[in-house]
């Protein structure tokens, strides 16, 4: 699989993109779209 299907998937579902994921958690949008696009990516929580 070559990208983050289920989180693609449930972006669509939703009727949300990267760029809307990355506002709501609070992230730069091209992190949003590495979380979806790249395989085996998925956010980190730094604190």
């Amino acid at each position: 699989m070559g990208a983050n299907e289920r989180l693609r998937t449930a972006l669509l579902t939703a009727g949300h993109t990267s760029r809307t994921l990355a506002e709501a958690v609070g992230v730069d949008p091209k992190t949003a779209e590495r979380w979806v696009n790249q395989p085996d990516s998925a956010p980190v929580h730094r604190t």
